[in-house]
């Protein structure tokens, strides 16, 4: 690198030890406004040249407006930050998203599986944890994550998973089963949900009573 410049690079990791393309990478200054911005590649990796210092933070993120892809096992919405974070030489940081899985099961008050039911999850204020550790000895990272409506729906079996930052009991997730339309349930939330390991969660959607029906 030339004189006076170093290197931050690596590669992003999602919590199953893939590697995850276009995950944005950034050095933010003192304004609050990216100073050094690296997007992965295929294989996960990224690269940074910038001048030594301490910046206001190191921050992840995913790139693409549509969010990660089901298939990448990783968190579809989520931002993880570093405060005052420290590079006075070039740096090799490779970067695990520390996400746990929650694995849901939707049915019916039977005990039927519920296919092609919307699965969501919230955070208040897009609230942050802390605490979080991300590699290269970095455990007091902070971040959240959120999927939005339409990213991920049950299968057959009425089964599906939801990659989460951890929390506490500070901060914690609203999980929201959304049924199919044209069925007689409705909406059914599980709130105050906290995740600190890979967890099952079942949920039992209600129908309709005449009392919720407007006139």
């Amino acid at each position: 690198s030339p004189a006076g410049t170093v290197i931050l690079k690596g590669q992003v990791y999602g919590p199953q030890g893939n590697t995850l393309p276009n995950q944005t990478v950034s050095l933010i200054g003192s304004s609050g406004n990216p100073v050094a911005t690296s997007t992965t590649d295929a294989n996960g990796n990224y690269s940074i040249q910038t001048s030594p210092g301490t910046y206001n933070k190191l921050d992840i993120n995913v790139s693409t407006g549509s969010g990660n892809a089901p298939s990448l096992n990783a968190p579809q919405y989520y931002d993880i930050y570093v405060t005052n974070y420290s590079l006075t030489q070039s740096t090799l940081l490779d970067i695990t998203i520390p996400a746990k899985k929650a694995s849901i099961h939707v049915q019916d008050a039977s005990n039927n599986a519920v296919s092609n039911v919307q699965l969501d999850a919230t955070t208040p204020n897009d609230s942050n944890s802390g605490g979080l550790s991300i590699g290269g000895n970095i455990t007091n990272a902070s971040g959240n994550s959120v999927y939005s409506a339409s990213s991920i729906s049950t299968d057959g079996s009425g089964n599906g998973d939801l990659w989460l930052l951890p929390t506490n009991s500070n901060h914690k997730y609203a999980l929201i089963a959304n049924p199919p339309s044209g069925t007689s349930f409705q909406s059914t939330s599980v709130p105050n949900f906290v995740i600190t390991a890979d967890t099952n969660v079942n949920i039992t959607l209600t129908f309709f009573s005449k009392a919720s029906i407007p006139y």
